[in-house]
């Protein structure tokens, strides 16, 4: 029995044996029916990329001979895809009972690096001899590196591996002085600046070369009394009383000397008044004690500065810079209510899309001219954004209101265009030039009404941007168009529960969905005072959240929804002013007083220097001005004005060296003026 039980089991393990090796040898013989892919022929759609931090994944074709290989019977795995270099590309036989194929084979394909350009903060340099050192500055248009400099012209000017460069340079004195004031021959010297940054592991090397103009430092003399007495003065066309400064009772301020003007650079310097010298003077004001005067550097190196004198003896106490900020400070004025001073800076923050004044407080300003605080001014401190571009600026005692102007050419025709192009004009087609009022109340300057963005503005207290955002929705990526608060002016009764802020998406009103600011306009211009809105706000904000154990801010979107109640539009207080506004004034009856030029050769009637005078604004129309009473011409180039007292105080830019030698090749200033020069003009 036990035999035959033994029998049994030795003839089924042989049996199982038996199977298992049968189903080997098939599985064996299956294999080797079964193609290969490693003799495949591979084409990918596309053999070369150029880096742009995206994975690569070219289409891939299998074939072995004539046939095509299916993509159900293959994987196909990218490696080394997304850097330079080269990539991989793994096409491997599925695996399984309906695998037809066996064996991979691998394909590469080429990522470049991206090529880079290098930009310099200015595509040319130019400076006096003389001057100081100053800075070059170029950054890569992608990616990262030290950007080095170098210079082959070593007998004009060094320049440091930190871009740091010095006049070197020495002309011959003498310079021709012309009894015509004319044209003159100013002697130069060029070098050229290469700029390297070197290749990373992402992008190509890049170079850039730029040129450093030195000009001869200049001589020519100016003689102010000389050039107001010599000016031909042209017919004013108006029909007003119209005058010539040479009918009127004038005089030079000789007590106050205006720094760093091309006929007072060397001395300037020597004093050490000045860093620049190519400076051009832009605004006037007296503020108690003193008196201010603004410049800016016409090479775009050295930022712009304020100059403080002494207002009884003219003397010249200190130079306030502004950090970073290399604006043309065309205006200046003294707020002798709240006793600020307020500088214009006409620079567009690229964020906002708004300009700014810069407020000074009267304290701060005597701490500057008696040397008690450091004499460089924050180009952030105590910033206040507007809408417009300010030119110039001044405080009329009769409202109370902060009065800024734009400089404007609409008039200008094409072919006048380059007469001067110093200005920087805020030009709109569809409205004359303007001034427009802003008021300073608790710690706030506020226009008194906004001109564009009309009915958002009266409603909200806002200013509102167009912008498309990518947005996740079912796992994908889409776009949406959303309207985002970019300036809050006022908060008065915009939400019961929730104040309107800058970032805030406007998303729904009155139940509509809102893609764009002019169609939330329409929807609020259709509204009267009181009518009920319902508003629905998105936000992000930061909050506590738990991560690992510990603590840390994260976004979290919040939806706000709330009913807007309408409120009372606001009143429109602007004038309507003369083009080529270079400043305003005003006297205590509230008479205006504009001064207007553009260009430093003024042989067309439009571009007259002038002094404009209208009469006092009614009570009743705040947004306009009485008749013009009274039109003075001037020689050119005349900046701001002041009113001191019965006088009109007078800056002008036409000793600046560029405009007094004519460097940028558009000819010398006729009549140059270097000083302050007052007139009375007896209006009140």
């Amino acid at each position: 029995m036990k035999a035959v039980k033994k029998a049994w089991i030795m003839g089924a393990f042989a049996l199982i044996a038996s199977l298992a090796l049968a189903g080997a040898n098939g599985e064996k013989a299956m294999a080797a029916k079964k193609k290969s892919l490693s003799k495949a022929k591979i084409t990918l759609s596309k053999k070369s990329y150029t880096y742009d931090g995206k994975k690569k994944k070219p289409a891939v074709t299998v074939k072995l001979g004539k046939k095509k290989v299916k993509k159900k019977y293959y994987t196909v795995k990218y490696t080394k895809n997304k850097k330079p270099g080269t990539a991989k590309v793994t096409i491997k036989a599925k695996k399984g009972k309906k695998a037809q194929y066996q064996g991979k084979k691998v394909k590469t394909f080429k990522i470049k690096k991206a090529s880079r350009k290098l930009v310099p903060a200015r595509s040319s340099y130019s400076a006096v001899e003389g001057d100081g050192a100053f800075q070059i500055v170029a950054k890569p248009s992608k990616g990262s590196g030290t950007v080095t400099y170098s210079c082959s012209t070593s007998n004009v000017i060094k320049v440091t591996k930190t871009g740091k460069v010095t006049v070197v340079k020495k002309f011959e004195k003498g310079c021709k002085n012309l009894s015509k004031q004319t044209k003159d021959t100013i002697k130069k010297a060029t070098a050229k600046v290469k700029m390297s940054v070197p290749a990373t592991a992402y992008y190509k090397a890049a170079s850039k070369t730029v040129t450093v103009t030195i000009n001869k430092k200049p001589v020519r003399k100016v003689n102010t009394v000389e050039s107001i007495k010599n000016y031909k003065y042209p017919t004013l066309p108006y029909a007003c009383e119209t005058k010539k400064l040479t009918d009127l009772d004038w005089s030079v301020v000789s007590k106050y000397q205006v720094p760093g003007l091309a006929p007072t650079a060397d001395d300037d310097w020597i004093k050490e008044y000045v860093q620049c010298n190519n400076l051009c003077p832009q605004g006037i004001c007296i503020a108690g004690d003193y008196m201010l005067t603004t410049a800016y550097c016409m090479d775009n190196i050295h930022n712009s500065c304020i100059f403080i004198y002494n207002n009884k003896t003219g003397e010249y106490l200190r130079t306030l810079v502004l950090k970073d900020q290399k604006t043309h400070v065309g205006g200046i004025t003294y707020d002798s209510k709240n006793k600020n001073v307020w500088v214009c800076h006409s620079k567009k923050d690229k964020v906002t899309g708004l300009y700014s004044l810069q407020k000074i407080t009267y304290s701060e300003l005597k701490q500057y001219a008696a040397g008690k605080k450091s004499c460089i001014l924050s180009s952030t401190a105590n910033l206040q954004k507007i809408p417009t571009k300010p030119s110039t600026i001044s405080y009329c005692e009769k409202d109370g209101y902060i009065w800024v102007a734009q400089f404007s050419d609409t008039a200008l025709s094409q072919n006048d265009n380059d007469e001067e192009d110093e200005e920087e004009t805020d030009n709109d087609a569809t409205n004359e030039p303007k001034m427009y009022a802003y008021e300073y109340k608790n710690g706030t300057l506020s226009q008194v009404r906004r001109i564009n963005n009309t009915a958002i503005e009266d409603y909200l207290g806002v200013h509102t941007t167009d912008e498309t955002r990518e947005i996740e929705q079912n796992g994908e990526t889409k776009e949406e168009k959303v309207v985002v608060v970019d300036e809050v002016y006022r908060n008065t009764g915009v939400l019961a529960k929730q104040d309107l802020k800058k970032g805030d998406i406007l998303y729904k009103a009155g139940g509509q969905r809102m893609e764009t600011g002019e169609q939330l306009e329409n929807l609020l211009a259709k509204c009267k005072d009181g009518d009920r809105v319902e508003i629905e706000i998105h936000r992000t904000v930061l909050q506590q959240d738990t991560v690992s154990g510990s603590s840390v801010q994260v976004e979290k979107a919040e939806v706000l929804t709330d009913q807007l109640v309408i409120g009372t539009r606001g009143e429109i207080v602007f004038r309507i002013i003369p083009p080529y506004v270079q400043g305003v004034t005003f006297t205590k009856s509230g008479k205006t007083i504009f001064s207007c030029s553009y260009g430093r050769n003024t042989t067309k009637k439009k571009f007259i220097s002038q002094l404009l005078v209208y009469g006092a604004t009614e009570a009743d129309n705040p947004s306009g001005m009485g008749e013009m009473e009274l039109a003075v011409a001037l020689p050119p180039m005349v900046e701001e004005v002041e009113m001191v007292g019965e006088e009109v105080y007078m800056i002008f830019e036409s000793a600046a060296s560029k405009y007094l030698e004519g460097t940028d090749g558009k000819g010398q200033s006729m009549n140059p003026i270097d000083q302050i020069v007052a007139v009375k003009l007896k209006l009140d």
